[in-house]
């Protein structure tokens, strides 16, 4: 079965890593044969990095132009019909779409194109009316307009002619079903307004379990450089200090609810510095931005318990790579992480957004790590339900399903 993989960019992201690991566990199957397409590669002449820039600008300056603070809002992007033609000609059975804003295609080139498509729900931008995030709109479930994330008086706003064009769109599909990464976004896809009727399974990412695995906490606090007295408290994301959906503000409010007598350095990744205006109470250790996987193992492994504070997530990369390196997680119960963390089984999912719970949920862990019970339940949960061999057995069988059903229509 060949299989063309689409995602914007080839490495930088969430989405992309998740690509990158889903094409890589099917490619362990002697039967798939996997291109993954990046629009954006990782080397851009001059030329393509100028491209690149008015490409996103294109798709970013109606939401940047109309709100008043910063958003992830995108408008559909320009056309790409290079990709689509390259696509479209060729002998792909199946083409998987994960993350195609920032630009890379429009909305129009994705219903363009002529084979059976999956689209994983990487974000909630292809449900709504241009928005990646709805924190707590609920208007995309009826019909966009008067969006609150772009300040709008207007009914009949950018949102609302983004929604409605999607509607056309999957209204008239015939060959599209969407991928959900969590239960939550395929329940969300299935009451949206755009996807009724249009088929929602739900495949959640891989995660390398021979990548991410535990190593010695001691050996790789000292390669860190950290405090191998104190209680490491792990929280990392893109952007993660900036992005208020990853919760930041939120782990800051439980910081200071734990006990003066808890001895504990915060360390974090994903981002250089603080917010501004953000106090965590106690010295924090920063990592900056981090790439490479086994950098990342070492980090997780190094803590004793890992804070996943978010207030939206489709899947929970982090969350799942963390348990999987035998460190356990704190969240909130909400979304997709309710996929990935058991309350009190392997982590603690706390009352959203209280953030005393979730220092409950902080102390809970960490008064319970020491018999290693935890450690074992975690790396089992995302060995059991997120390894690369269970994903892509779960994958190989949507596809199948997809080919045979289209063969009996056609």
């Amino acid at each position: 079965m060949k299989v063309i993989f689409v995602n914007a960019y080839s490495q930088k992201g969430g989405a992309a890593r998740a690509a990158r690991r889903l094409a890589d566990a099917l490619l362990s199957y002697d039967d798939m044969d996997i291109e993954y397409l990046s629009v954006y590669p990782v080397e851009m002449s001059l030329f393509y990095k100028l491209r690149y820039f008015f490409r996103v600008l294109y798709d970013r300056m109606p939401g940047a132009m109309r709100a008043k603070k910063k958003i992830m809002f995108s408008s559909g992007g320009l056309s790409n019909r290079k990709i689509v033609s390259y696509i479209n000609s060729s002998g792909a059975d199946i083409v998987h779409f994960h993350w195609v804003s920032a630009g890379a295609l429009s909305l129009d080139n994705i219903f363009e194109v002529n084979k059976p498509v999956f689209w994983s729900l990487h974000d909630m931008w292809p449900l709504t009316g241009g928005c990646h995030y709805n924190n707590d709109c609920s208007g995309f479930l009826n019909s966009c307009g008067n969006c609150p994330q772009l300040i709008s008086n207007n009914p009949k706003d950018i949102s609302f002619d983004l929604l409605s064009r999607k509607l056309k769109h999957y209204t008239s599909a015939k060959n599209i079903s969407l991928l959900g990464v969590s239960n939550w976004i395929s329940s969300v896809a299935s009451k949206s307004l755009v996807a009724t009727g249009t088929p929602v399974t739900t495949l959640p990412n891989a995660i390398d379990t021979d990548v991410f695995f535990p190593e010695s906490k001691e050996i790789s606090r000292a390669f860190l450089g950290l405090d191998a007295t104190k209680k490491i408290i792990l929280f990392g994301a893109f952007a993660a200090t900036s992005d208020p959906r990853k919760g930041f503000i939120e782990l800051c409010s439980a910081l200071k609810s734990l006990p003066d007598s808890l001895d504990y350095q915060l360390v974090v990744f994903g981002a250089d510095s603080l917010g501004r205006g953000v106090d965590t109470g106690r010295s924090v250790v920063y990592l900056g931005h981090i790439s490479d996987d086994s950098r990342l193992r070492t980090i997780y492994s190094s803590a004793d318990v890992m804070v996943v504070p978010s207030r939206q997530e489709t899947f929970g990369l982090t969350a799942a790579e963390s348990m999987a390196c035998g460190t356990p997680v704190v969240c909130f119960a909400v979304t997709g992480l309710l996929d990935i963390v058991d309350h009190k089984v392997n982590g603690f999912a706390a009352r959203p957004f209280d953030p005393v719970d979730l220092a409950s949920g902080i102390c809970w862990i960490l008064d319970n790590s020491i018999d290693k019970m935890l450690a074992l339940e975690s790396r089992n949960k995302i060995v059991s339900s997120f390894s690369y061999k269970v994903v892509a057995d779960k994958c190989i069988a949507i596809y199948q399903q997809k080919l045979k059903l289209d063969g009996d229509i056609l």
